[in-house]
């Protein structure tokens, strides 16, 4: 995917881990009671990350997430979701169940909203977030320890927009060994999860 296609907001995760198997057995654990409910499912459907362009707002509707691995990147399984957070919560779970390093980046492709934020989890659990957004202020946020590939003189921009955006986290993506545009490339193995959304009686 290119960062010119379009999409309203696009987050997605990096685990450093080389397993997609891994990652998938620990899906099924999570949600255990779902798959056993009917209500989770794999899907066997292909993948394009161009489905997960804009996401929905809230929880009313299907959980779907897809994680995929690639031969350029064979030590690491990507995550993408059709929520705007990027699935926050169950990526630190998956975190803690693969006790593996990760990453989350949110790209922004709208000019109603803009939000982009940057986020790094050890595989000791430390923490590092850069958060830019407009709602309807601009805010800036940053917390714990800058990362070596980091440009912290960026954080002083007299405008809020030019400290975090696309173009600076792709540079940090680049620093990381991992090019944007190769993510959804040579794709090696992929599952995509599907979780009804309970309606109420």
């Amino acid at each position: 995917m290119k960062i010119t296609d379009e999409f309203s907001q696009l987050a997605f995760s990096v685990f450093q881990v080389e397993t997609l198997a891994a990652v998938k057995d620990a899906v099924r654990d999570i949600f255990c009671a779902d798959f056993g409910g009917g209500t989770a499912t794999f899907s066997d459907r292909a993948f394009s990350i161009r489905e997960f362009c804009h996401p929905h707002v809230g929880g009313a509707h299907d959980d779907v997430f897809c994680c995929w691995q690639t031969l350029q990147y064979p030590d690491k399984v990507f995550f993408v979701s059709n929520s705007a957070d990027g699935r926050q919560t169950l990526c630190r779970v998956l975190h803690l169940r693969l006790k593996c390093p990760y990453l989350q980046c949110s790209l922004s492709g709208g000019a109603d909203y803009p939000f982009c934020s940057f986020h790094y989890t050890s595989a000791d659990g430390a923490e590092r977030d850069v958060l830019a957004y407009k709602d309807p202020q601009w805010t800036f946020y940053d917390r714990g320890t800058p990362l070596p590939i980091e440009d912290v003189s960026l954080y002083k921009s007299r405008r809020i927009r030019d400290r975090l955006n696309n173009d600076v986290i792709l540079l940090y993506l680049e620093r990381l060994g991992i090019k944007f545009e190769l993510m959804d490339k040579d794709v090696s193995g992929h599952f995509i999860c599907v979780r009804q959304q309970k309606l109420l009686p």
